[in-house]
């Protein structure tokens, strides 16, 4: 069957092409894959931003409504003070929850929930 230089060369060739198209198909995949992958990471971190302003916004919203009415008691700024509290610790369990959060993250957030708390009792 190979028994001739030309065939010999045509399988070999033939070989060669299958390879390239292997490869082909391999770094196709590897592309698509990074892409999707890459996508994820970026979501999670938009997600992660969306929520970390979230939580700035409501925890100072929930100081605004404080000051308001230690300067002037008013029922609607304890209401403002209780949704916001409730809100941030809201945006603090969607934090917990998201993937990858570090010890250090973790951390970071059981202070800034306990600081919470000593206000909110105080």
């Amino acid at each position: 069957m190979l028994q001739s230089l030309r065939s010999r060369i045509a399988a070999t060739m033939a070989l060669l092409i299958l390879l390239v198209l292997l490869i082909a198909v391999i770094g196709v995949n590897a592309i698509v894959s990074l892409g999707r992958t890459a996508d994820q990471q970026l979501g999670a971190i938009v997600r992660g931003s969306r929520l970390s302003t979230g939580l700035v916004g409501t925890a100072t919203a929930e100081v605004r409504a404080a000051e308001q009415y230690l300067a002037r008691p008013d029922p609607v700024h304890i209401q403002e003070f209780i949704a916001n509290g409730d809100s941030a610790y809201d945006y603090q369990r969607q934090i917990r929850e998201l993937p990858g959060l570090t010890t250090e993250d973790q951390l970071t957030l059981n202070r800034m929930a306990t600081s919470q708390a000593q206000a909110e009792v105080a």
